[in-house]
């Protein structure tokens, strides 16, 4: 149990699902930022001897911290590489083999512990941590992201989910919507789908380059 001084150093605030704590210490606690990718090769940065692609960003980071050469994925495909991470488990320990996965919310994660130590934990892009769920709350805040022990989600559709987004699944597509792009967007991508040829559906995007995904930065 903790004691009577550890208690007065903290206060809670209460916020749905569960209590936050705040530790009134926390100027000396490291900000930590964590960056998930898919399908980005260890070989493809430029730190680690990819010289065919700029990754100036990533290579700075790596610069100011550590490399861990030795790492690797604990599943070769997006949700249960993500489920994984977050409980801390295998993926076959929690019955996430295939990207129609969910984390179990009966698991504790990474994100509660960090919360209930006293860090706000934003979720910013796509967590894929409810995968077969394609909506994504119109800003982005789905109910079940604070159980999952975000304080300050803004989960946004991958561009799969988003290409089926009509209507808006998520704050991207609502974002295009109020732009006029969503409709010429989804009728792309269906298109695409019909193909079933990579090759032949490798064309440039209906989207002008500001509205990608990939430079959506939320609104």
């Amino acid at each position: 149990m903790q004691n009577i001084d550890s208690l007065k150093r903290k206060r809670v605030v209460y916020r749905s699902p569960a209590p936050i704590y705040h530790d009134t210490d926390m100027s000396r606690r490291p900000n930590v930022l964590l960056i998930m990718a898919d399908q980005l090769r260890h070989d493809w940065i430029g730190c680690n001897g990819g010289g065919h692609v700029d990754t100036p960003a990533i290579d700075t980071l790596a610069g100011r911290g550590v490399r861990y050469t030795q790492a690797t994925c604990t599943a070769p495909i997006c949700a249960p590489s993500r489920i994984s991470l977050a409980a801390g488990l295998l993926p076959h320990r929690l019955g996430a083999l295939d990207n129609h996965a969910w984390l179990p919310l009966s698991r504790p994660t990474l994100y509660q512990r960090m919360r209930d130590h006293g860090y706000r934990v934003a979720g910013i892009g796509k967590l894929d941590l409810a995968k077969p769920d394609g909506f994504n709350g119109r800003d982005g805040r789905r109910p079940i992201t604070y159980s999952w022990g975000f304080t300050d989600p803004h989960e946004v559709e991958g561009k799969l989910h988003a290409g089926r987004g009509n209507p808006p699944n998520g704050p991207y597509t609502t974002w295009l919507a109020e732009r006029g792009l969503l409709e010429s967007f989804v009728d792309d991508y269906a298109k695409r789908a019909v193909l079933r040829d990579p090759a032949a559906s490798a064309r440039p995007s209906v989207l002008p380059p500001d509205a990608f995904a990939d430079r959506y930065i939320g609104h």
